[in-house]
């Protein structure tokens, strides 16, 4: 298993206020991987504390249960609990069972951009079931999915800085990132990582507005 990640915090001014929560890839077991992406509402130092919350939780949580979706509704719970002002973050998390064949994967979503998955023959498919955003309701929607994973077959998870990056009012969109795995459907995770960084960059003439992380990983 390969992969690649990248982040990029947002131009000094931006009126976005966004800050990936990032703790991408961990061993939990000889043959278990989990993977965590998010984005907090806020900045500075308050945005900082959230960002610690979520990811020493989602951390903990995955420990005792390893349910994606008991997972989020623990970072859910922790955020609520302690943050009277309620403020609010998106999050996915996945496990990787390499144990099992094919290899199983487990997905629940917080308010996240649906990770893609490219398959090996070079068909990319959306992942997940949508949820709510992470520390609005005491007990949000939240689901875990099952697929299978294949040799070749390379996930991609980004935040909504990727999708919504803009070149005047026409927005870079989930089509835009299809397109850019489609252009490449062989290519290493972090291959896939740099080229749609580079992509991002180059699509707009002005600095991106919103911090932006991508995580991808390939099953060799």
């Amino acid at each position: 298993m390969r992969t690649g990640h990248r982040t990029r915090t947002a131009a000094p001014g931006s009126r976005l206020q966004a800050g990936p929560a990032r703790s991408p890839r961990r061993a939990t077991g000889p043959t278990t991987w989990t993977l965590t992406i998010g984005d907090v509402c806020g900045k500075g130092p308050e945005a900082a504390a959230l960002t610690g919350l979520v990811r020493h939780t989602a951390r903990a949580a995955g420990r005792w249960d390893s349910d994606p979706r008991t997972v989020l509704q623990a970072v859910n719970t922790a955020i609520i609990a302690d943050r009277p002002a309620r403020p609010f973050c998106t999050a996915a998390y996945a496990e990787l069972d390499l144990a099992t064949s094919p290899v199983r994967l487990r997905l629940a979503l917080g308010g996240h951009p649906h990770p893609l998955l490219r398959r090996a023959d070079g068909t990319i498919v959306r992942l997940g079931r949508a949820g709510t955003f992470l520390g609005i309701l005491d007990n949000p929607p939240l689901h875990t999915t099952e697929d299978e994973l294949h040799p070749g077959d390379l996930i991609l998870l980004f935040t909504d800085g990727v999708t919504e990056r803009r070149s005047g009012t026409t927005m870079l969109g989930e089509q835009g990132v299809r397109d850019l795995l489609g252009h490449a459907p062989h290519a290493s995770a972090a291959e896939t990582v740099a080229a749609l960084e580079e992509h991002i960059i180059a699509y707009s003439p002005t600095p991106p507005g919103d911090d932006i992380a991508i995580l991808a990983v390939r099953l060799t």
